[in-house]
């Protein structure tokens, strides 16, 4: 082949964009991204154009992924509606289920897979109502809209729902009222075991994260087993979805650790500067992301002995990103067009849990990792202040980004000694919105003493000063005694606000903690 119609690595890296030509050098040695790639007389790679083309068209292929906005998944919704043909009589019907998409998919939340899923299930819904009434669905009358729901129906259970909540809009928009408001009762399906995986079992796979020695070698061999291996230590560490953690991952710079290529990690780790300078570019791109299913914003925290596998993991995965030319850092867990994400991994990316023995018939689930991390941080927390469940049900929830503490006590499965999630949340029930606020008056005013109360009997407490002194009353005289009164010293010369803070300063970072406890749970075992 002439070397007019080749190109050397240098030569190739600058037109694809890249910034070191070590890149190339390892896509046509160890990747075959260049299959045609030769050594000339003077045994110097060179890459034939038709090779790099072929790569260009791929990675712009790679690049062609449906992503769903709210105005696109509107607009293919809108569409769908009008390549279907129309009864005369349902124009209304049709401008009002325009109307009420576009208020679903303004509010819809989640994965781009999931939208999808919304989109299809929109447009089938509407094939099957325009086609099985034959006049405005809001001049339906009751005997006609019982035989849409009854067993004969043309519609699926979970459309039979859809149809009564459009019902009932298109009543509200045409301003008719008395009528008949119907409700679907659905038969819950019986609950799934929703189990935790057992201290032995956390910890074997915390420890193997952490070794680098093991790691580092498969991890430069194969972009799944790196990407795995970020994925897993996340799951670890952080009480965030997996769907979340994969969609979110950044990038890594990798221009101001003076890495060369993978091959430096031959022989070379990390430093703890190149380490901690991995780890905030997480931390800052983290910072204001926010949960795909409740929009609150994301929890993001690293075991301090999980940072440095982690930002290890980190830099030969987004090494392998460029050199395969995809898009995300954990890419290897998208799918399909409209980027389905695999949160239960691949079975390529099982090899990362093959190459620990202990773990070769572990069974790989991110939600099963979350329900753990939430019961175990929970749990620690309780463990280390006999009064903590609220601040630790608070704490929980806030970590996986939840709106509503009653979500939290879902994932939490294990009991504590003050009993089970339930009886936990119960108890917080009846203590009401400020109970926390009195529970630590209730600590202050014990001058910080050991009061061996049972949650039960705390609680009826609280419920007791509840009825004397109102939160606002407590503020007001919180107030007063901040503007005209001389505090008085209670133990140790220490302020109400000291006694506040050696509170929270019992907190040390919850995945420590449970690190902690599961050795300890492991020695007494």
């Amino acid at each position: 082949m002439e070397k007019s119609n080749t190109l050397s690595p240098q030569e190739a890296a600058k037109r694809l964009g890249y910034s070191s030509a070590s890149v190339v050098w390892n896509m046509v040695i160890k990747s075959g991204k260049f299959p045609n790639a030769f050594k000339d007389d003077k045994n110097r790679w060179r890459i034939p154009f038709s090779d790099i083309e072929n790569f260009e068209r791929e990675r712009e292929k790679s690049k062609k992924r449906v992503i769903y906005t709210s105005q696109s998944s509107f607009d293919e919704i809108r569409k769908y509606t009008e390549s279907i043909p129309l009864k005369k009589d349902l124009n209304e019907t049709v401008k009002l289920y325009i109307e009420y998409c576009l208020l679903q998919t303004n509010n819809m939340r989640g994965s781009n897979r999931y939208k999808r899923d919304a989109i299809l299930y929109f447009q089938r819904f509407y094939k099957r109502l325009v086609t099985s009434i034959d006049k405005e669905v809001y001049l339906l009358t009751d005997t006609e809209i019982s035989e849409l729901l009854d067993e004969h129906s043309p519609f699926a259970k979970k459309e039979k729902l859809w149809f009564t909540r459009f019902l009932r809009y298109s009543y509200e928009r045409k301003n008719i009222q008395d009528r008949e408001d119907y409700v679907i009762y659905h038969r819950n399906r019986k609950k799934d075991i929703k189990d935790i995986y057992s201290p032995q079992e956390f910890h074997s796979l915390y420890e193997h994260c952490k070794d680098v020695i093991i790691n580092i070698p498969h991890a430069l061999e194969d972009s799944y087993y790196a990407n795995m291996w970020v994925y897993t230590i996340l799951l670890l560490t952080d009480f965030i979805r997996g769907q979340d953690l994969i969609a979110h991952t950044p990038n890594i710079n990798l221009e101001e650790l003076n890495i060369p290529s993978l091959d430096w990690f031959v022989e070379n780790t990390l430093s703890e500067t190149q380490s901690q300078l991995v780890i905030r570019q997480l931390y800052l791109h983290y910072r204001h992301k926010r949960s795909s299913k409740t929009d609150e914003l994301l929890t993001f925290i690293v075991a301090p002995d999980l940072a440095y596998p982690l930002s290890n993991a980190l830099v030969i995965s987004e090494f392998h990103r460029r050199m395969e030319g995809r898009n995300s850092l954990l890419d290897t867990f998208y799918q399909g067009v409209y980027n389905k994400i695999t949160t239960h991994a691949k079975i390529r990316h099982k090899r990362f849990l093959k190459s620990c023995p202990s773990l070769s018939e572990f069974k790989f689930s991110s939600r099963k990792m979350n329900r753990t991390i939430s019961t175990y941080l929970f749990f620690s927390i309780t463990e280390g202040d006999a009064y903590d469940s609220e601040l630790a049900l608070h704490l929980t929830q806030t970590a996986r980004s939840h709106k509503s503490p009653d979500t939290t006590s879902m994932y939490i499965q294990s009991t504590n000694k003050d009993g089970s999630i339930n009886r936990v949340s119960y108890n917080l029930f009846r203590r009401g919105h400020f109970g926390w606020l009195f529970n630590y008056l209730i600590l202050y005013a014990s001058q910080n003493k050991q009061l061996n109360s049972t949650l039960e009997e705390r609680t009826k407490l609280i419920e007791k000063i509840r009825q004397e002194v109102s939160p606002s009353n407590l503020e007001s005289v919180a107030k007063f005694i901040d503007n005209y009164l001389t505090s008085t010293p209670i133990q140790n010369n220490s302020s109400v606000q000291n006694l506040l803070s050696g509170i929270y300063e019992k907190r040390r970072s919850a995945v420590s903690k449970l690190a902690d406890f599961l050795q300890m749970s492991l020695k007494t075992s």
